[in-house]
């Protein structure tokens, strides 16, 4: 894959992960009344409107919060639009919670590995090395990309649609 492509997804991802921390229960889709630095409001509002990123009930994001491997999954399985998985072999990773479909996506997708052979530890700040392992595993994953053929380029320069 492309050198430049590599930048533009991992720039995309990292911000999506270190500008915020995604929450297990869901708010407004933007305007959340902790978010005032101006770095991050504008990538927050735009990753929850897109629903990628989510807030708790009280209205706040907690930008300020440690990410955990549980909302890396969320994000990763949200921004590649990766199909569904349905089972892992984690015995920490329970129906009903709500990273459990993220988690089995990203694992059946290649993306993600447990702690150990039988425990994810969804709720565990994730290591940045391991944050670097699973954007590598993801960048990797664009196999319908050929060379240097970016088509969606000469569309957006054509468009003049910069913003």
């Amino acid at each position: 894959m492309a050198k430049k492509s590599r930048k533009v997804f991992a720039t995309t991802a990292t911000a999506a992960l270190v500008a915020s921390a995604v929450a297990p229960i869901a708010s407004s889709a933007a305007g959340f009344s902790d978010v005032t630095k101006p770095e991050y409001k504008t990538a927050i509002d735009a990753l929850a409107e897109a629903g990628i990123l989510n807030g708790y009930e009280n209205g706040t994001f907690k930008p300020e919060n440690k990410v955990t491997r549980g909302e890396v999954a969320k994000v990763i399985t949200l921004i590649r639009h990766l199909e569904d998985g349905t089972k892992t072999p984690f015995t920490d990773v329970k129906a009903g919670n709500w990273a459990t479909p993220y988690i089995q996506t990203a694992y059946a997708n290649g993306l993600i590995k447990g702690v150990t052979a039988s425990k994810f530890d969804p709720s565990a700040p994730i290591k940045r090395g391991d944050l670097a392992i699973l954007l590598h595993r993801a960048d990797s994953k664009f196999g319908d990309v050929i060379g240097n053929n970016f088509p969606g380029v000469e569309l957006v320069k054509a468009t003049n649609n910069t913003t």
